[in-house]
């Protein structure tokens, strides 16, 4: 309770999931043709308030955060301007019941719920590539009662091969960076 009036909470986004790909001979992901060939474990973007509550306060869901992806074979190659690989955090969620964006399959962060007025917090962006989550906005006074929820953090890719290199052509990204390591044989 905040000065003896209920207050409500929306669910932050949910983490984006995790993929595993193994393979002896090597992994191509191809973009051709102007179709997308991509791996996306983005974070879900934050809740907004729940609607009916009015005029008790709330607090707003923050991103969540993306998942993770290891690929490992002796070679690994993104090729093409649609190809990506993408684990980004989500969007915070705003304080006028609005949602924000789940976490994107490219190299932008993924907007926070947008509101407008003195009394509504907007949800802060995921993280991604080199961008760092940010915070939701705060509308200030002393419960700070509509603020935005956060955005989430990026998650992990990475790449190990038999040279630990990974080929990225003709547009391809990551998002954030691979890391990349040498396989182990037996």
């Amino acid at each position: 309770m905040i000065e003896g009036q209920p207050f409500w909470q929306s669910f932050g986004g949910g983490g984006g999931g995790a993929l595993q790909l193994v393979s002896r001979t090597g992994i191509d992901i191809t973009s051709t043709g102007g179709a997308p060939a991509l791996i996306n474990v983005g974070g879900g973007g934050g809740g907004g308030d729940y609607l009916g509550q009015d005029p008790f306060p709330s607090f707003n869901g923050g991103g969540g955060s993306g998942g993770a992806i290891l690929l490992e074979a002796p070679s690994v190659t993104v090729t093409g301007p649609g190809a990506a690989l993408a684990a980004n955090g989500g969007g915070g969620g705003g304080g006028c019941r609005a949602t924000g964006n789940d976490g994107r399959d490219d190299s932008t962060p993924a907007k926070g719920g947008i509101c407008a007025g003195p009394t509504l917090g907007s949800g802060g962006a995921g993280g991604a590539a080199l961008d760092t989550p940010h915070p939701g906005w705060s509308i200030g006074g002393a419960d700070n009662a509509r603020g935005g929820g956060g955005g989430g953090s990026v998650g992990r890719i990475r790449v190990n091969t038999a040279d630990g290199q990974l080929i990225l052509d003709d547009g391809a990204i990551t998002s954030p960076f691979a890391s990349r390591g040498v396989l182990r044989t037996r």
